[in-house]
């Protein structure tokens, strides 16, 4: 069951799978000139064979073509149903393989998320948001309670000054 949590760890796991392979192109880029080195790669030159394809021309008569049309679209009709089949078959790996990756990817990434909640970093900051959210929250107190003396203080003044114009 795909769920918010399970997202975002594998959110987080394929962030770590990726620093893990960008981590490892150092040294993939070091073995690069000596891969390229020891691969041979060879092109073979195209040979056109022009009296094969006149042999091949010869063969073939402008009165059989309907009868090779018809067979042609016949072949065609099987080959569409192979594809579609085929299509089918894909679809079902690839989507079998994407859960199974998707899967993967959130337990990887809720190791990271574990690792992370219990190392002392993380520990520290937690205990200092801690401490500061108390800290913000005795001195909005402290402001509201000076606000209050203050709005107090000017009524009592005045008060006191209405008093002795009198």
């Amino acid at each position: 069951m795909i769920t918010a949590k399970k997202t975002i760890n594998a959110a987080v796991g394929a962030g770590s799978l990726a620093l893990e392979k960008a981590r490892e192109l150092p040294s993939q880029i070091a073995h690069l000139p000596q891969t390229l080195r020891s691969s041979e790669i060879t092109i073979a030159p195209i040979k056109i064979d022009s009296k094969r394809i006149k042999q091949l021309q010869s063969q073939f008569d402008v009165r059989d073509l309907p009868k090779t049309a018809k067979a042609l679209g016949q072949t065609g009709v099987d080959t569409a149903k192979g594809l579609v089949e085929d299509a089918r078959d894909l679809q079902t790996r690839t989507s079998k393989r994407a859960t199974k990756l998707y899967n993967e990817l959130a337990k990887r990434g809720e190791k990271v998320v574990k690792r992370v909640k219990g190392s002392a970093a993380t520990k520290k900051a937690t205990t200092r948001t801690k401490t500061a959210k108390s800290q913000v929250k005795a001195a909005a107190t402290s402001v509201q309670e000076a606000a209050t003396a203050d709005v107090v203080t000017n009524a009592v003044d005045k008060a006191s000054e209405g008093q002795q114009a009198s």
